[in-house]
Parts: C-alpha cells; sequence; structure tokens
C-alpha cells in the first residue's frame, strides 16, 4: 500500500493512467466475485452494469446539473436496481442456462443505451461529464484521481473481505458447494442468489460512476460484452 501511495509521485503520468483503470476495472470484478466467484453464477453482463452505473451519474451531472458526488448512491443504486429486476428471473437457472440469460441482459441493455437517443445521447454518446471535485480540489488529472480510485478500490476490498467472512459469506459459499445441501441447512437460495446479484451490480455502478468521471465521455460501445 505504501509503494501505491507513492507511485503517482515515482512513476510517469501513463503508468498512473493506466493503474487508474487498473483500479477502476477492481470494483466490477469485485462484485462480479460475488456472483461467479462464491455463487458459482457465471455471468456475462458486468459490462452493461458497469454501463448503467455510468450513464446513471453522466445523465444526472450533464442533464439535471447534479454535483458528481452527489450522482454515487444513485449510480451504485440504479445499477443494482436494473441487474436485480433483469436477472432476478434468471437466478433460479442453473448452468449454460443462466449464463445465456446474462449475455440477453449485456444486449438488452446496450440496445437500450444505443437506440434511446433523447435519453442516453445514442451511438453519439454523453460529452463533457464534469470532474469530481472534493472541496477546493478537482480531480481532472490522473494524478488527482488516482488516490480516489485507489481508496475506492482498497475500501471495496476490505468491505468484499468482511461480507465473505460474516455468515451472508457461508451462505453464498454454501450455494456454490452444494445448493441441494444448502437449503437442507436452512439456507433460503434463491434469497441468497438475489442478494449476490445485488451486490454484483451495485460494485459494478461504483464502477462506472469512477469511469465516466475520470473519462469523462461515454457512449455504447464502451460497455458491451
Amino acid at each position: 500500500l505504501a509503494l501505491l501511495l507513492a507511485l503517482p509521485f515515482l512513476a510517469p503520468a501513463y503508468v498512473v493512467h493506466v493503474a487508474n483503470f487498473v483500479f477502476i476495472s477492481s470494483l466490477p470484478v469485485i462484485g462480479l466475485g460475488f456472483l461467479s466467484g462464491f455463487t458459482g453464477r457465471v455471468s456475462l453482463a458486468q459490462g452493461a452494469l458497469f454501463g448503467v452505473g455510468a450513464y446513471v451519474t453522466a445523465l444526472l451531472t450533464t442533464k439535471l446539473g447534479w454535483s458528481p458526488l452527489a450522482a454515487f448512491i444513485p449510480s451504485v443504486l440504479g445499477s443494482a436496481f436494473v441487474g436485480t429486476l433483469l436477472g432476478g428471473p434468471a437466478v433460479r437457472l442453473i448452468g449454460l442456462y443462466f449464463v445465456m440469460a446474462t449475455v440477453g441482459i449485456q444486449q438488452i441493455v446496450w440496445i437500450v443505451l444505443l437506440n434511446a437517443v433523447d435519453l442516453t445521447g445514442g451511438p453519439q454518446g454523453v460529452r463533457s461529464i464534469p470532474a469530481i471535485g472534493i472541496g477546493k480540489h478537482v480531480l481532472d488529472t490522473p494524478e488527482a484521481f488516482y488516490f480516489l480510485t485507489l481508496a475506492m478500490a482498497t475500501a471495496s476490498y476490505i468491505l468484499a473481505k468482511r461480507i465473505i467472512a460474516s455468515r451472508l459469506g457461508m451462505r453464498l459459499r454454501a450455494l456454490s458447494d452444494d445448493e441441494l445441501a444448502a437449503s437442507a441447512v436452512a439456507v433460503e437460495v434463491t434469497r441468497a442468489k438475489l442478494i449476490a446479484l445485488f451486490m454484483s451490480s451495485a460494485w459494478a455502478g461504483a464502477g462506472g460512476f469512477l469511469y465516466a468521471h475520470y473519462v469523462r465521455f461515454i457512449h455504447p460501445d464502451m460497455f458491451t460484452l
């Protein structure tokens, strides 16, 4: 962690830029761990949910004039809501059937982002997304943004570790081993899957929030399979 904190002062700007993308990408990956890593459900829709978080904050800040920090919670909850709404009916499926359902979710979201031109800008995307400001500091350079992405990635990792070590985490791990055995010891299988799906989508939304305010321009093709 000490080496990571020193990175912006020691490394070239390009390395810091790449590190920002690594930390941003780690959020949806950590979220995917709840669903695919611990419940054993392979999802291919994480890119779309990442995009939902990015679009929610982009539209709130460019069209409604919200501050970026105020748009963080709506981005997380918006992605979680879309993921749970579209993926909820699919959690009862197993194996390749669930995988194919998530491919469908990915395509549905991408088609909406591409064709809802009045709302999302369609193939033109959303431009001039404002930079995040914390007090008097505007995070408009890779070096300034770096510490936010590092803090978010670190906090997300610690929180995920604590969740997995909790009683909920035990239930999720039990699903990956054997659903029938888990249900036999009073694990509500469908409810646990929905919780994992909700958390996975929420983490993707947090990553999308950071991504939108770092690149400051988004379009649907950034969030394909």
